[in-house]
């Protein structure tokens, strides 16, 4: 521990190289209690520990190889220290943070089906949790996050039946925490992002209508995400996706007076909307710019003709 709070105090006085020695010092020494006295759990999970940190250091770093080799050693440890020690929360709350970390190294590594694994441990490991305290919130937002991402790696491979499955899960959680955590922006654009992956699936699936139910459901949603405080370029980009999606899939479906009316409701907020102003204004200028080139090029044509 000595060692540890060196290797913060070197840090504090940015000398970073020195304090990563120290650290991997401490971590040395802690590898070896772990190894040797097994018996104690808390010398096991400072070792779990160091592995997990050597797994954000060489993920900074861009070595994500070393970095994925780091996070499963500490996910099979703290898995291992969470069967022994079920009463102990630490651990099966330190698996959570290095288990969404592997998958996502995972996906930028382009390991799907490894990726697709943790994911499903991680799953588990968040509806365990759930079902010892349903009202821990936070548990049914990691559990959401995660099914999120499963539904993203799935529509690639063609497996839309279990996309859709999955899509259908994490939207219900994320109902369930728009309704419980009212003041958090979060889940009402996850509610918002859910419904148009599923209603992507309604269209390929040839269930038209099911995909406009499920868009026309969340417009006042989408609506309300631009329509206040805190509102992110994203929650413009979904509205528009709505509103354009659903315009078409009423156009289709012979509705036209509804997809005008969708049209004529995402032009007027684009009329609001900063960066399409910006971009707006920005067009205008090159316009301007390129007729009064044209302009001078004609002059100048006229002159050297006469």
């Amino acid at each position: 521990k000595s060692q540890v709070n060196f290797a913060l105090l070197l840090e504090l006085l940015g000398e970073p190289s020195a304090a990563a020695e120290a650290q991997r010092e401490a971590d040395t020494l802690f590898e070896a209690l772990g190894d040797n006295v097994a018996s104690e759990p808390f010398y096991r999970h400072r070792q779990a520990t160091g592995h997990f940190n050597r797994g954000l250091g060489l993920s900074k770093r861009g070595q994500l190889d070393q970095a994925v080799r780091e996070y499963r050693q500490a996910a099979t440890d703290w898995r291992q220290l969470t069967e022994e020690f079920p009463g102990n929360n630490e651990y099966a709350n330190a698996l959570r943070p290095v288990l969404m970390n592997l998958a996502t190294l995972l996906q930028r590594l382009q390991q799907v089906p490894e990726c697709l694994e943790v994911l499903r441990q991680l799953i588990d490991h968040e509806r365990a949790a759930i079902e010892r305290n349903p009202k821990v919130w936070e548990f049914h937002g990691h559990l959401t996050e995660a099914l999120h991402m499963r539904g993203h790696l799935l529509v690639p491979l063609g497996r839309d039946d279990e996309a859709r499955s999955t899509y259908t899960a994490a939207l219900s959680e994320a109902e369930q925490l728009r309704s419980a955590l009212s003041n958090d922006r979060m889940w009402p654009r996850q509610v918002v992002e859910l419904s148009l992956h599923l209603a992507n699936l309604d269209q390929q699936a040839g269930r038209l209508e099911e995909a406009r139910e499920r868009l026309a459901a969340v417009v006042a949603t989408a609506l309300e995400l631009v329509d206040s405080t805190g509102v992110a370029p994203g929650d413009r980009v979904m509205l528009r996706s709505v509103l354009g999606t659903l315009a078409e899939l009423e156009e289709f479906l012979g509705d036209s007076a509804s997809a005008q009316e969708r049209r004529r409701v995402a032009r007027e907020w684009d009329q609001c909307d900063p960066a399409m102003l910006a971009l707006d204004n920005r067009l205008r200028e090159v316009q301007a710019r390129s007729e009064e080139h044209t302009s001078e090029l004609q002059s100048q044509f006229r002159i050297s003709y006469a």
